[in-house]
């Protein structure tokens, strides 16, 4: 197994105060005791790379579009409340980051419940 971090990519001018946000979200293979099984999980690190807070908890019942749209939301706003303006934001829900990267076609029907 791997595991490294990586720093926001540099900027042809560099931008101090960039934060960067790993996000996550999914399904547990057992309910929680709510009885929904959807969560998700946000890391906030500034750009040394320290960690300045994190985020997991259980969601209501979504599909996986829905859970990594949601992951996405929850990082933004954590990095916002935090005062950063330039996010630097990782995913590995690529259904999410489609639908975020091409916003303006609009959602489609299965992530009404959403927004």
């Amino acid at each position: 197994m791997n595991i490294q971090w990586f720093p926001p990519h540099p900027h042809p001018h560099p931008h101090h105060g960039t934060a960067k946000v790993n996000v996550h979200g999914g399904v547990a293979s057992f309910p929680f005791p709510a009885g929904n099984a959807s969560a998700l999980g946000v890391v906030l690190r500034d750009e040394e790379g320290s960690i300045l807070c994190s985020l997991l908890g259980a969601i209501k019942n979504m599909n996986s579009g829905a859970i990594g749209l949601w992951a996405i939301f929850k990082g933004i706003c954590l990095a916002f409340q935090r005062g950063f303006r330039n996010v630097n934001l990782k995913t590995d829900n690529l259904h999410a980051f489609y639908h975020v990267k091409n916003f303006r076609d609009g959602f489609p029907e299965e992530l009404y419940d959403l927004v």
